[in-house]
């Protein structure tokens, strides 16, 4: 297990992308599922280290429909009752990537909501990557970038790889997007956690581009 601020673990053990799970007094939540069959070091870490149940899992928020994103979403579903979060205008994706056909549950984000997470998370619609990616804010605190902005071995930021991204235009236009907004740490899709200065390492990165 990986405890990167109060409340939020990074998971050990998943496929593909980092997932996030946030611990809170009224449920768990987690940000993104790692490729399908990453649900068992999922659960082994709410039941075997946290001491908690499935059930207690209230929300699973999808940063976008690539497989290594929400591939466990499927599993994840059909042993929670957690509320699933995705962007409307990637849910195509999802259904792409796993063997949901039936996605009438899942809320349907457009961007700007607030989720009930760390006292408030916005939802900020940053298209380019894929068309629906998101990231999450709580703002002057802590951002989940997904893939819109990745870290890398070094500590330095970066965007996505040309070759898995819609529109990388769209994507920096994303990227300068985020940076009108205040934040101190960084939990990328991919890569470790950035836990000071994440924004000013966020405008050298834009800098360069």
């Amino acid at each position: 297990m990986m405890l990167i601020i109060p409340g939020v673990y990074k998971v050990m053990g998943v496929k593909g992308a980092n997932v996030y799970l946030i611990v809170e007094e009224n449920g768990l939540s987690l940000v993104d599922t790692g490729f399908e069959g990453s649900d068992d070091a999922i659960l082994d870490f709410i039941q075997g280290t946290l001491g908690a149940s499935p059930d207690d899992i209230r929300y699973i928020i999808i940063t976008h429909g690539h497989p290594d994103h929400c591939g466990a979403l499927p599993d994840l579903i059909d042993i929670t009752e957690a509320e699933v979060f995705v962007h409307e205008k990637d849910i195509e994706l999802v259904k792409k990537w796993t063997r949901l056909s039936d996605i009438g549950f899942i809320n349907k984000l457009r961007g700007d909501e607030i989720i009930d997470v760390l006292g408030g998370l916005k939802v900020i619609h940053t298209p380019g990557h894929t068309p629906g990616s998101i990231v999450l804010l709580k703002e002057k605190d802590v951002v989940f970038t997904g893939d819109v902005v990745l870290v890398n071995k070094d500590g330095s930021l970066s965007l996505p790889k040309e070759e898995y991204t819609m529109d990388m235009m769209r994507e920096k236009e994303s990227v300068r997007k985020l940076a009108q907004y205040d934040f101190n740490i960084l939990l990328p899709g991919h890569g470790p956690p950035i836990l000071e200065e994440a924004k000013k390492k966020l405008l050298l990165m834009l800098s360069k581009i």
